[in-house]
């Protein structure tokens, strides 16, 4: 983020909106690393500028230690990390500002002739160090389509490469349900593969959305494939989609999960270009996808299908 957009930002939020330095910071650091927060997550900012006035710990700390926790659970890193994150940041922002105390940090108090918002140019240097310690410290990078959900604590967002081997797991969850408990041999090759096509065409051809609990543990998925064919009457772009693997394990379903992920997905196809979005539906999930706007495809043409490996079991 540059800092002419920082001080945009900061400026509309504090005269614009009357947003504290908490949920100004908060806002701020979502946009520059592509996080949405959650509004129960900005709605708990709304006394942290130094503790509703009380001049304790500075807002723009506590926005950035927060952000931080929130960061962390969506790259994977534990709440060791975190803190250890946080007390780094706390140690650092002493050094380059001289406190973590807002009565420090504003002397005069606040008055109706020294508003909260006359914070506004220190507001903007603490965004821009709050960026630049995640950015390098932390080796933050964007979180694309990333988000904190009110469905009890868990995390809807796009995964990424580091995710493999977990989105591994959930097809071959979602296989087992559907054709059974697998051979051995045959659940050996399937997971190489499947781990390996994923490694070369996740975020490429293919995006897979993804729920994970506050252990980090993934809870459900769905995946969007894309292919790019050439252009026909009812599609000129010639890029469809392909849904598959929307799957929730066992002890997560009917949370609205599968419904939530389906719309992130959606969105990701309209921005890639794509026409139209197909499915196979099963038995369960036929309400879903009418409700998502789904129709049944019919057609004058048959389905047909010729085996090239002729060993593979039907």
């Amino acid at each position: 983020m540059t800092e002419k957009r920082i001080n945009e930002i900061v400026h509309k939020l504090y005269w614009e909106q009357d947003v504290n330095c908490a949920g100004t910071m908060l806002r701020c650091l979502g946009e520059a690393f592509q996080v949405k927060l959650d509004r129960q997550v900005l709605s708990a900012a709304a006394g942290m500028h130094g503790a509703g006035g009380y001049r304790a710990q500075c807002g723009l700390v506590e926005g950035v230690l927060l952000f931080i926790g929130i960061y962390c659970e969506l790259t994977g890193k534990d709440s060791r990390e975190a803190a250890k994150y946080c007390y780094e940041y706390a140690e650092a922002f002493t050094d380059r500002f001289g406190s973590l105390r807002c009565f420090d940090l504003r002397p005069g108090g606040f008055t109706e002739q020294d508003p909260p918002h006359l914070c506004e140019k220190l507001t903007c240097e603490a965004v821009l160090f709050a960026c630049e310690f995640i950015g390098n410290r932390m080796g933050g990078e964007p979180v694309a389509d990333a988000w904190q959900t009110d469905v009890d604590g868990m995390i809807l967002r796009m995964a990424g490469r580091e995710d493999c081997e977990a989105l591994t797991e959930m097809r071959m969850a979602f296989l087992e349900d559907e054709h059974g408990c697998l051979a051995c041999e045959k659940d050996a090759v399937m997971r190489r593969q499947i781990l390996r096509y994923l490694d070369s065409h996740l975020g490429q051809d293919l995006y897979a959305f993804t729920a994970v609990d506050r252990c980090g543990n993934m809870a459900a998925s769905a995946f969007l494939m894309i292919a790019e064919r050439p252009a026909m009457p009812d599609c000129l772009s010639g890029k469809v989609g392909t849904v598959f693997n929307v799957y929730t394990k066992p002890g997560y379903r009917r949370q609205g999960m599968a419904y939530r992920l389906m719309e992130m997905l959606l969105k990701k196809a309209e921005e890639a270009g794509v026409t139209y979005v197909d499915l196979k539906a099963t038995k369960d999930g036929y309400e879903l996808y009418r409700k998502l706007g789904f129709k049944e495809n019919t057609s004058v043409y048959t389905d047909m299908r010729y085996w090239v490996e002729k060993n593979v079991d039907g």
